[in-house]
This record gives structure tokens, sequence and C-alpha cells, in this order.
């Protein structure tokens, strides 16, 4: 157990870069780590643009799941949490255009 906490502690001082450099090499706790920073503002963000909050909890686990598959196209000229929200804010739109009932 307390090398599983000292563990966490380590990822946890890791930078984003970092993160994602372990999640491409097959680490999941890299990308755990991700999650866990930025679901919440993430969730939030996408709350604010859809004003729905089951449908900001779907469109947030979709970005994840886009982010994910491609980490390895990140470029680390930009900071990780603005081309998550980039990621994020394009998700939300795309809901509203596919659930627009026009």
């Amino acid at each position: 157990m307390a090398i599983q906490t000292i563990a966490l502690e380590n990822i946890k001082s890791l930078t984003d870069v970092e993160l994602i450099a372990k999640a491409i090499r097959g680490r999941e706790d890299g990308f755990e780590e991700l999650v866990r920073r930025y679901q919440r503002p993430i969730t939030g963000y996408v709350y604010r643009m859809l004003n729905d909050y089951d449908a900001s909890l779907d469109v947030t686990q979709e970005v994840f799941i886009k982010v994910y598959n491609s980490l390895e196209r990140y470029s680390s000229d930009y900071k990780f949490s603005t081309w998550l929200y980039r990621n994020a804010h394009n998700a939300a739109i795309d809901y509203m255009r596919r659930n627009s009932h026009n």
C-alpha cells in the first residue's frame, strides 16, 4: 500500500507533457492522472455551453476518448489544457448541431 501511495504522489507531481509521454508509452496511470486533473473543469466548461448536466457528462467522456486516441498528435508547443479545451469546445458544438431541432 505504501508503494502505491508513493507512486500516486509521484505521478501527481508530473507535468502534463510528462503524463502524455507516459500514456503514449502505454502507462495507463499517465492518462488517468490527466483525467483526474481535468475531468471536473472540462465537465463544467461543457455544461456552461450545453446547460444540460447529463449531456455534459457524455460529451466530456467523448472528449477524453478522442484525446486519448489522438495523444500522439498532440504538440507540446501548445499547453495541453488549451488543446483539451479546444477539443471540448468542438465536441460541445458538435453535440449542439446533432441535437438541434430545426
